[in-house]
């Protein structure tokens, strides 16, 4: 549900696959107001309850209409509005996917969208067509912990670039440390070398009449089922 001054302008059907939902609107004389959004939930009961507004996004119009009936291009003032970040998930082991969508509301054309972690750039976009929502897929990785936020460039008339404000941040949190490929590989050929030496050991104690407490058939069956365990814990890019 979007408002403007608190009463209801538009509301649209929401979908669980849906993190953002977009309003775009044609400004008209009558749009300096401020903006708005809030969401409705229902229950296993078909309760249906209502969040609080959003903090409100103020819209002023500028720049005038001419005598001959046409609108002057509107000349924006003052610093880009931040833009709002979604992230999904907000932790996640190495080798799952995050996904990052940086909302912007600009009245002059955007020309690229900016991601950064901790407040430096780690990717990019050159804006092709004019959207209010961009993404970015990223896979995760043991140092993608951290802080992240968008933030846009547009350029006037003058091919004068500014850029935004960054939106507030969102952090990212790494769970579960996969295991690596390396260690993987190394515990593997330790217990192969038990295996290995197991039937010496056991021919040993049988010639000196010592008991044996293990079975061999037992040991096999565990080694390979460490292996295989251990196997599906190695991100997928490592293999």
């Amino acid at each position: 549900m979007f408002c403007k001054d608190g009463e209801e302008v538009l509301s649209q059907t929401g979908s669980e696959e849906e993190v953002a939902y977009n309003y775009v609107h044609v400004v008209s004389r009558g749009s300096t107001g401020n903006y708005s959004c809030r969401y409705e939930i229902k229950d296993g009961n078909n309760q249906v309850t209502r969040s609080q507004l959003s903090p409100a996004q103020h819209l002023s119009i500028t720049g005038s209409t001419s005598s001959s009936g046409g609108a002057e291009e509107p000349t924006p003032t003052g610093p880009r509005r931040a833009p709002h970040l979604y992230l999904s998930p907000t932790s996640a082991r190495p080798g799952d996917s995050m996904r990052l969508q940086c909302s912007v509301f600009s009245q002059v054309l955007v020309t690229r969208i900016v991601f950064c972690k901790d407040g430096e750039e780690v990717s990019s976009q050159t804006v092709s067509e004019e959207k209010v929502i961009y993404s970015w897929n990223h896979t995760v990785s043991s140092g993608s912990s951290g802080n992240y936020s968008c933030g846009y460039e547009t350029k006037d008339t003058d091919n004068r670039v500014s850029r935004s404000q960054l939106s507030p941040a969102k952090q990212f949190s790494v769970t579960g440390p996969a295991m690596s490929l390396a260690i993987w590989t190394t515990r593997c050929a330790l217990v192969l070398l038990l295996l290995v030496s197991a039937p010496v050991i056991t021919f040993m104690m049988e010639k000196r009449g010592l008991p044996i407490l293990w079975s061999w058939r037992r040991l096999v069956v565990g080694a390979a089922a460490f292996c295989r365990r251990r196997q599906r814990e190695i991100p997928t890019d490592q293999l």
